[in-house]
């Protein structure tokens, strides 16, 4: 069972929101447009439907594929990208854009996961209430203004973070853009978690009420999104089939 919710930055208009996720059966991409970049949002959502793809299964080279994957993406943003009319807006289109971005894949047949990430987009593994993971970043101190980003220009590619896990029967994942993971970690390391809340959120109201009581504690005004995925080993069979 999987939610998503996302909302744009206070003040800015839905058509400004940066963030993308996909979210399939077995697997989640979320992806956090750089602000400054060119047409951030579009990239955003290229790089979650390529990476999210069939087939979904990683191994046995995560990198490699990973990286065949953001190819293809760079040669569909680049089609699509808005032509830009004005200089400024030209030189940003020349330099490119760029998202940070985290990907999960669950295996049901083995009780594995495989996640990828390069920035600030976390993935947090809850078990009987608990906190068992936050990854790639686990402090909110870590959280900065330059996040490593998967960028459609320039040979230089980051260093992709890999990590291959296992989930038991009830586990809960969130994965979150850069704004309300930092203020998830902070309210953790205060003695105040959120993951159930975040888990229970019922509709976007109720979101929407989050996020402004958050913004209004302390968090970050940024775009934010945020899925949360049940684990089952077994699907149920559906009635009459």
């Amino acid at each position: 069972m999987m939610r998503r919710f996302a909302t744009q930055k206070a003040g800015n208009d839905p058509t400004e929101y940066e963030d993308a996720a996909v979210v399939g059966v077995d697997i989640v991409a979320v992806a956090d447009g750089a602000t400054e970049a060119y047409s951030s949002g579009l990239w955003a959502q290229v790089l979650v439907e390529h990476l999210t793809q069939l087939p979904i299964d990683y191994r046995p080279d995560p990198p490699a594929i990973f990286w065949r994957r953001i190819a293809a993406a760079r040669a569909v943003w680049e089609a699509q990208r808005p032509d830009p009319q004005r200089w400024h807006a030209k030189i940003k289109a020349a330099e490119g854009s760029a998202a940070a971005v985290a990907l999960l894949v669950i295996t049901r047949a083995d009780q594995q996961f495989q996640a990828l990430a390069i920035g600030d987009v976390i993935i947090v593994q809850i078990r009987g209430g608990h906190r068992i993971l936050a990854w790639p970043l686990d402090d909110p101190d870590a959280f900065g203004y330059t996040p490593p980003l998967v960028r459609t220009h320039g040979a230089q590619q980051p260093l992709i973070q890999d990590l291959q896990g296992t989930w038991q029967d009830g586990d809960r994942f969130l994965v979150m853009s850069d704004a309300l993971a930092a203020w998830a970690l902070t309210c953790e390391r205060a003695g105040q978690p959120i993951y159930e809340t975040l888990l229970t959120l019922e509709d976007e109201l109720s979101f929407a009420a989050f996020v402004t009581a958050a913004r209004g504690a302390g968090m970050k005004n940024d775009d934010v999104t945020v899925v949360g995925y049940l684990t089952e080993a077994r699907v149920p069979a559906r009635e009459g089939g």
